[in-house]
């Protein structure tokens, strides 16, 4: 499957680049005899470069590219002469000091600096002044300055890296000048995208100050001097001319024609706040991404996890051999690319599908061989097992998904998640789901923590009685901590398993975004209050962002009832991008602000137009972090429309890393709780 509208496919060809020194040459070709022509090279990488380079290339792609060793700038290696060293780092100051470390120790004959992103000249001044009192300059053939410091976890998915981003936007504990270099960081690390993409687009964001902010930085950047020079060197495929052309020149060669642009048609990039909407990032979710991405460590290009069956073992190397990994990306593995999106239980429906295809395709090509069977069998073997090796493949891939599935499966059925997303998402389509909620909200039937390998087999409840006071409570968690042990293999076959606090604590949050009538709930969060649970801060939080949220204003003051129509739910991101792409005259799209980088005016105008443009390449960026379940309603409505969209985020959220975002805040607004 080929992607155009891609960021990953360039972000890769500038690797590419790299590995071949940066010289423009054809993409790897074999040699008649089957082997790579190529010089064979040290790779130097940080653990940044190494998340940014594992999901674009593969060991065997390194190797057809010459790269023969990977080693960490951080440990200890011996010299290796005779080849090149190629280093992929951050400019950080321990950085170029362990390139002026190796330089030193003369571990390599040439070394080739690449800069994740524009390193400073006093960084440089530094290197050659420390080189230069070695007599070891000469070592550094070249520095190159690069703008790729984020990650693609798919052709149309990628994360700025920024954690906690939501906090440090509306943490007001926080000076307004560290605020005001983190807004610019997200500004400048934007612009390396589109420098990676080769492409300027027309801007339109939020009026919130925070997002207007970071736009006005974004647009100040792509009409810098700097801005222009780099992008006229990156659409010439001249990735030299950014850097130096001696060891420490950092400033850009100058370029002529002004901003280069890869095609006529500009995309749009669609700026946006985390919120206008935290209800995806809070809500149980039941695609197949969106449950991986919570319950187990989704990564660019893997999935990992600890096996259910291990959490318990006390023999290290019983807990080592449930380490489980699975490569997981649109161009290698079809039945992610197709059923990413799919409702958890149509997975095992369609895992079995495609393996009965496999057994199929495998027992047709035996038959095909087995009947021209002519003795001469080592040159049939030879062919059969060369037609055999894709659907080798895809029984790897299958076995893959059949491990994760089952994994999730288990997590799922241990915390009932499917309850619990049945029941918000009946809240949401403003059914009265009351009674099933209040099942769920049974504080003494909940596993502790909110993490799968943290939790204990065993439940929180108050055994001693249901005494609302502090050191009540407190006594009774203590007390259950400590028989945990036994809890478990005499008590927990009786009691139903509830979901953990968090669980209860996001369903809260969504029946009070909902617009429903909370009343009923209030004995429940007062039960999950007094056991102290550490996220209980975030519902506080969420009531604190949406004041006006209540079942009288349903109509107008409800956060998801006006999104609710004819029974089809869509959340506020979504929905705003789908209304800009098509044109479309709202509330939401109507109030957006409209900047053009290529126009000397640095002033926004108005989204309201007479003649409304509709787009058809988009990049959807939410500030404050994204959700797997926007980017699949995205993904799915630029399928059905025709539409090329990318959807980026300062980072990548789970519902733990979101509501631990909100329980902080909710402890900077009404202290500690």
């Amino acid at each position: 499957m080929t992607f155009f509208f891609s960021v990953k496919n360039q972000q890769t060809d500038i690797l590419k680049r790299i590995f071949r020194l940066n010289k423009n040459t054809e993409d790897e070709s074999p040699h008649k005899e089957g082997t790579i022509i190529e010089t064979w090279k040290i790779l130097i990488i940080d653990a940044v470069a190494k998340a940014i380079i594992s999901p674009l290339l593969t060991t065997a792609q390194l190797k057809r590219l010459g790269i023969t060793v990977v080693h960490d700038i951080t440990a200890h290696r011996q010299p290796i002469y005779e080849a090149p060293a190629i280093y992929i780092v951050q400019p950080t100051p321990e950085n170029i000091e362990l390139i002026s470390e190796d330089a030193k120790a003369q571990r390599y004959d040439s070394m080739y600096l690449n800069f994740i992103s524009p390193v400073e000249l006093s960084q440089l001044t530094e290197l050659a002044k420390r080189t230069s009192e070695d007599g070891t300059s000469n070592l550094i053939t070249k520095v190159f300055d690069h703008y790729f410091d984020f990650i693609t976890y798919e052709h149309n998915l990628f994360s700025l890296r920024m954690e906690n981003s939501f906090l440090k936007m509306h943490d007001k504990k926080m000076a307004p000048g560290d605020r005001d270099i983190f807004l610019n960081s997200i500004a400048t690390s934007l612009s390396h995208v589109f420098l990676t993409m080769q492409s300027v687009p027309i801007i339109k964001c939020s009026n919130s100050p925070n997002v207007k902010k970071i736009t006005e930085l974004l647009t100040e950047h792509m009409r810098s001097e700097k801005f222009v020079e780099a992008m006229a060197a990156m659409t010439t495929d001249s990735q030299s001319s950014s850097s130096s052309s001696s060891s420490f020149s950092s400033s850009a060669s100058s370029a002529s024609g002004g901003i280069g642009l890869n095609s006529a048609e500009r995309p749009l990039l669609l700026i946006l706040d985390r919120t206008s909407d935290v209800t995806p990032a809070i809500q149980h979710q039941w695609a197949y991404l969106s449950l991986i991405n919570e319950l187990l460590d989704y990564r660019p290009g893997r999935v990992s996890w600890m096996s259910s069956l291990s959490l318990t073992a006390g023999d290290k190397a019983d807990a080592k051999a449930g380490k489980k990994m699975a490569i997981v990306n649109f161009d290698s593995d079809e039945f992610w690319r197709e059923n990413i999106d799919a409702d958890f239980e149509l997975i095992s429906e369609r895992i079995q599908e495609m393996l009965t295809q496999y057994k199929d395709d495998a027992e047709h090509i035996k038959q095909r061989y087995s009947a021209g069977d002519d003795g001469s069998t080592g040159a049939q073997a030879a062919d059969l097992m060369q037609d055999l090796n894709p659907l080798t493949v895809i029984k790897t891939t299958l076995d893959n998904h059949t491990l994760i599935a089952t994994e999730v499966t288990s997590r799922v059925h241990k915390r009932i998640l499917d309850h619990y997303a049945g029941v918000e998402r009946e809240l949401m389509e403003k059914r009265d789901v009351t009674g099933n909620a209040l099942e769920l909200l049974a504080a003494e039937y909940a596993l502790r923590g909110t993490a799968y390998d943290q939790f204990d087999t065993t439940y929180t409840g108050n055994q001693a009685g249901s005494s609302s006071s502090d050191s009540s409570a407190s006594s009774s968690a203590s007390a259950s901590s400590t028989a945990a042990g036994e809890l478990a293999r005499t008590a927990a076959p009786a009691m139903q398993t509830k979901g953990t606090f968090s669980d209860m604590i996001r369903l809260l949050c969504i029946a009070y975004l909902s617009g429903a009538d909370c009343t009923p709930f209030r004995d429940a969060e007062r039960q999950i209050e007094n056991w102290k649970h550490g996220l209980f801060p975030a519902l506080r939080f969420v009531r604190h962002l949406y004041p006006n949220v209540a079942p009288a204003q349903q109509g107008a003051g409800s956060f998801l009832a006006r999104l609710t129509k004819k029974a089809s739910f869509d959340y506020v991101i979504p929905k705003i991008a789908k209304d800009v792409m098509n044109g479309t005259s709202s509330a939401e799209s109507d109030s957006l602000l409209t900047y053009d980088p290529i126009q000397d005016s640095a002033t926004a105008s108005s989204s309201t137009t007479p003649a409304r443009q509709i787009y058809r390449k988009v990049i959807v960026f939410v500030v404050g972090g994204g959700t797997t379940a926007e980017y699949l309603n995205l993904m799915q409505y630029a399928k059905a429309n025709g539409k090329e969209l990318i959807f980026g985020c300062t980072e990548l959220l789970t519902p733990d890393k979101f509501m631990s975002q909100l329980a902080s805040l909710g402890r900077i607004v009404f202290g500690d709780i």
